[in-house]
């Protein structure tokens, strides 16, 4: 997972697992009312894993985490929203020495277009809220029983949600030469509806199997506090 300054910058790149572009909106598109089903993750401390922090780490239940391991806590809002906050106080190494625990808010809806009130769903997007107003997007595969005690992330990345074709509700656009004129190449897309980021979120589930199957990088839960 890559360090960066910040921590809240962390738990985004955390989340966010692509270096591309991924779909963002101009304002939030999903509310709480979207959140349909039991709880989906369970809320406590979590840890990053990857190479620099295997999940035999989760086993600490007391202290700080080895160095190498980004850890986060995950809570319900009062207003059913989530939070994802750093916990330095958790980190033998945070990122910096002058990084603070901020949050993260996110909502976190099924994909599905018509969930279930009573059943958990496979496959979930995470609507993350940005300090300007916008958002931006990612898939959350929870991993085992539920609520979930891990889960793995999906890159809604602009360019592979698009190989297939453009979806009604998306806008793009495209990086410019030195010249001034358009090339191929996706600087950015955006969506101006649910049902757009819904497709977008499928497209990049089918796009990323793959690579999900193999990757070791997950969030893992450890301990409620």
């Amino acid at each position: 997972m890559m360090r960066t300054p910040s921590l809240v910058a962390a738990a985004l790149a955390a989340l966010v697992v692509s270096g591309c572009a991924s779909l963002t909106a101009p304002a939030p598109l999903f509310t709480t009312a979207d959140q349909i089903g039991p709880t989906a993750l369970s809320e406590g401390v979590w840890i990053g894993v990857d190479e620099d922090c295997p999940a035999r780490a989760a086993a600490r239940r007391s202290g700080r985490f080895q160095r190498g391991c980004d850890v986060f806590e995950i809570r319900r809002t009062e207003d059913g929203a989530w939070t994802l906050t750093g916990r330095t106080d958790l980190m033998s190494a945070p990122p910096n020495q002058d990084a603070t625990n901020e949050a993260v808010v996110f909502v976190l809806a099924p994909v599905s277009e018509h969930p279930s009130p009573d059943a958990y769903a496979a496959y979930y997007l995470a609507e993350v809220r940005q300090e300007d107003g916008s958002t931006i997007f990612v898939g959350v595969v929870p991993i085992g029983t539920m609520p979930a005690t891990s889960f793995t992330t999906v890159s809604i990345d602009c360019g592979a949600i698009l190989r297939d074709g453009p979806i009604d509700g998306v806008a793009v656009t495209y990086r410019s030469d030195d010249t001034g004129a358009a090339t191929e190449t996706i600087q950015a897309c955006a969506a101006s509806n649910p049902a757009a980021v819904r497709e977008a979120a499928r497209r990049a589930l089918v796009e990323g199997a793959g690579a999900l199957i193999e990757r070791n990088e997950r969030f893992l839960y450890v301990r409620p506090r």
